[in-house]
């Protein structure tokens, strides 16, 4: 009976004895809201999506959160405000939005949520030094690295990072190079910020910032 039982896995599940060196795409549960401009982290193993923007150029408040382990969406606890194109990152088993653009404008704010799954409860923190939207934010080392974006309607290369502990936050070594709608990330001792736009032109660049 064992034996007929793993032939018949075997021709159900071919691809499961011979990998496909291309790899391959699976189809997962849809988001159920569907949006653009939205930021993500992954906190205790969950794929939270807050805000962005929905039909119509909306700002939104939801956050929906994917279990992979379930294949299946849930909803949590909404933004305190409708925002896009803000930063969202994980320090301390916490999830942190930080500024992006307010509602269905283009005017960024300085605003801080923190969210704890715990309580599935946002509370307010220290505001960032500048509002800003379109920005990369990045953990590394227990603290919240913001870099780039848009404030006052100028692109910077603003470095402020935001340390849970204290509440507090610190201006750092500017970005080199001016940019928005950059992907950031840490890996080892480092900060990568790669690519965005300027002037509506995308960027190639590639810098690593060491804190």
């Amino acid at each position: 009976m064992f034996r007929c039982l793993i032939v018949l896995l075997f021709f159900v599940h071919p691809a499961l004895s011979q990998p496909d060196p291309l790899g391959r795409w699976l189809t997962r549960a849809p988001v159920p809201t569907p949006r653009q401009e939205m930021p993500h982290a992954v906190l205790n193993g969950l794929i939270y999506v807050a805000g962005g923007l929905a039909a119509g150029g909306a700002g939104s408040t939801v956050v929906e959160v994917f279990d992979p382990a379930r294949n299946s969406w849930m909803t949590s606890a909404p933004l305190p405000e409708p925002l896009h194109h803000q930063g969202v990152a994980v320090a301390v088993r916490k999830l942190y939005v930080l500024g992006g653009y307010m509602g269905n404008t283009f005017t960024p704010t300085n605003r801080v949520y923190e969210f704890d799954p715990a309580t599935n409860t946002w509370t307010q923190k220290a505001s960032m030094p500048a509002s800003r939207g379109a920005h990369g934010a990045v953990e590394h080392g227990g603290k919240i690295y913001v870099i780039g974006g848009v404030s006052s309607g100028t692109v910077v290369g603003a470095n402020e990072v935001y340390n849970p502990a204290t509440n507090t936050w610190q201006a750092k070594q500017p970005m080199p190079t001016p940019r928005e709608h950059l992907a950031a990330a840490a890996i080892d001792s480092l900060i990568y910020v790669v690519g965005g736009r300027v002037g509506g032109q995308n960027r190639s660049t590639l810098e690593a910032y060491s804190p």
